[in-house]
């Protein structure tokens, strides 16, 4: 072999060297890309659930029960402290003796808007209730709370 052949046979030898290094960093940094692009992709995923959730929830009607009194009565007022209707409202009063509520559903009640209603209590009447509240949001879901009132 002449000296000319061993020379470029020793520069092709690095060449295929330094493109097998190269190779493999390549592909090292390919599957790192990969794994990150999966991340950014869950990610997102997240992101958006989360900002549907935070949308959904805007949505969503929360009525919010107390008792309430005024001169020597008493009223359960319920208040819708959401941001679109609540639709037909309905609640029942539980306690050891008694059950009691609204007959008839309440047909809406906006945002913001409260409604009274007297509540009799006399001598003798328990002074902690429980109040089960059920409704249904503006987007036809059904909602419903429990509320512990003392009075």
């Amino acid at each position: 072999m002449s000296d000319y052949s061993l020379l470029s046979l020793m520069i092709s030898l690095i060449a295929v060297l330094i493109s097998a290094v190269s190779l493999i960093r390549t592909g090292k940094l390919h599957k790192q890309q990969i794994i990150l692009n999966e991340l950014t992709e869950k990610l997102s995923r997240k992101q958006l659930d989360n900002i549907s959730k935070a949308e959904s929830e805007k949505s969503k009607t929360k009525i919010f029960v107390d008792l309430i009194k005024e001169n020597n009565d008493y009223f359960i007022r319920l208040t819708n402290t959401g941001n679109s209707l609540a639709k037909d409202v309905s609640y029942e009063v539980i306690n050891d003796s008694d059950n009691y509520g609204y007959l008839e559903p309440i047909p809406i009640i906006h945002p913001g808007q409260s409604i009274k209603f007297l509540f009799a209590i006399y001598f003798g009447s328990p002074d902690k209730y429980n109040v089960k509240v059920e409704w249904v949001n503006s987007d036809n879901s059904e909602s419903k709370d429990e509320f512990f009132l003392v009075v």
